[in-house]
C-alpha cells in the first residue's frame, strides 16, 4: 500500500490527545441521507397515486422506449444506494471526505426531487416531470463531479460502495432524461417523422455524452455511461419485436434504423470503456513497478592494505 493511501485513510481518523481514534458524531446530513432514501423507498413502491410507471409507459409507447426489464436496473441503484446509506452512519465513515465534502446535501436534494419527479410522471405531467427530472440529473452530476475531485483511496469499498452507486444512478437518469423527451414528442404531435427526429436526437445526444465521459473528459469512472449502454441495448431490443402500435406508427426502414444505431452506440460504449478500463490496469501496474525501489548492491570489500 502506497504511502499517500495510508496518509488518507489516517486523515479520516483522527486522534484525541490521549491517542484514541475521535468518534465523530452524526452531522445532519448523515440524518437527512436515511429520511430521503426512506422517503423515495416508500413513494417508489407505494406510491402517492396516479399510475404505476410501467402502465404510464405502456399508454405512451415510444420509439425510444426500451424493453421493460430495463427498468430493473432501479433495483440495483436502490440497493446499492441504501448499503450507502448505511455505511456512512458507521463511525469510521462519517466524516470521510468522499462523504461528507463529495456528497453534502445533495444526496437528500437528489431524492425529493425524484420523489417530485415520479409524482408527476405517475400523473403524466410530462413537461413539468422532466423539469424536474433535469433538476435530478443536475443533482446527481454535481456529487459525481464533488467526488472525483477526492483522490480514492485505492480499495474496492471505496469506489464500489460510496461512489459508483451515484455513477450508475447519474448515467440512468442521463438515459431516462431522453426518453422523457420521447414521450413529450409522442403527447404533442402523433406525426411519425417528428417522433423519429426526437428519438435521433436522443441518440446523438446520448452519444456526445458518451465520448465527453469515456474520451474527452478522461475520467477513471466509466461506471456512469454503463447505464446508457444497458438502456440503448434494451431499445435495440425492444425493436426487433414492436408492438402493434409502434408497427403501425413507423415503417420497417425507421424501426431498423433507430435499433441498429441503438445497438451501435451500446456496443461502441462498451468496447470503449473495456478498453479504457485496460490501459488504467496496465498504467497502474507500470506506475507500481517504476514506484518499487530498485535493490541495494552489496558494496564491494575493500582490501586493508592501500596501495602508496
Amino acid at each position: 500500500m502506497s504511502s499517500g493511501t495510508i496518509a488518507r485513510r489516517n486523515s479520516a481518523q483522527s486522534l484525541s490527545t490521549s491517542g484514541q481514534p475521535i468518534r465523530y458524531k452524526l452531522h445532519i446530513t448523515n440524518y437527512l441521507n436515511v429520511v430521503g432514501y426512506i422517503l423515495r423507498f416508500i413513494i417508489t413502491f407505494v406510491g402517492v397515486g396516479g399510475e404505476k410507471h410501467a402502465t404510464v409507459l405502456a399508454r405512451n409507447q415510444t420509439i425510444f422506449t426500451p424493453s421493460g426489464w430495463t427498468f430493473s436496473i432501479w433495483g440495483l441503484i436502490l440497493t446499492t444506494e441504501a448499503i450507502f446509506v448505511f455505511l456512512q452512519l458507521l463511525p469510521d465513515h462519517r466524516r470521510l471526505p468522499v462523504i461528507k465534502k463529495g456528497i453534502g446535501y445533495w444526496f437528500f436534494t437528489t431524492c425529493i426531487l425524484e420523489i417530485v419527479w415520479k409524482c408527476l410522471f405517475s400523473y403524466e405531467y410530462f413537461f413539468l416531470s422532466s423539469v424536474f427530472m433535469l433538476f435530478t440529473l443536475a443533482s446527481l452530476i454535481t456529487i459525481v463531479s464533488k467526488q472525483s475531485e477526492i483522490p480514492p483511496d485505492g480499495t474496492i469499498q471505496d469506489y464500489w460502495l460510496l461512489r459508483a452507486p451515484f455513477s450508475i444512478h447519474c448515467g440512468w437518469i442521463m438515459f431516462y432524461f431522453a426518453l422523457e423527451m420521447n414521450l413529450l414528442a409522442v403527447n404533442h404531435t402523433k406525426k411519425a417523422w417528428t417522433q423519429i427526429e426526437w428519438a435521433i436526437v436522443s441518440l446523438a445526444y446520448l452519444t456526445c455524452t458518451a465520448i465527453y465521459i469515456l474520451i474527452w473528459k478522461r475520467t477513471a469512472d466509466v461506471a456512469i455511461v454503463l447505464p446508457i449502454a444497458w438502456g440503448t441495448f434494451g431499445v435495440a431490443l425492444e425493436l426487433t419485436d414492436p408492438t402493434e402500435k409502434i408497427n403501425k406508427t413507423f415503417g420497417n426502414g425507421s424501426l431498423t434504423t433507430i435499433q441498429v444505431t441503438s445497438a451501435t452506440l451500446c456496443g461502441g460504449i462498451l468496447c470503449i470503456a473495456i478498453i479504457k478500463v485496460t490501459i488504467m490496469i496496465f498504467a497502474k501496474h507500470a506506475e507500481q513497478y517504476e514506484d518499487k525501489p530498485e535493490p541495494k548492491r552489496p558494496e564491494p570489500k575493500r582490501d586493508n592494505y592501500s596501495q602508496v
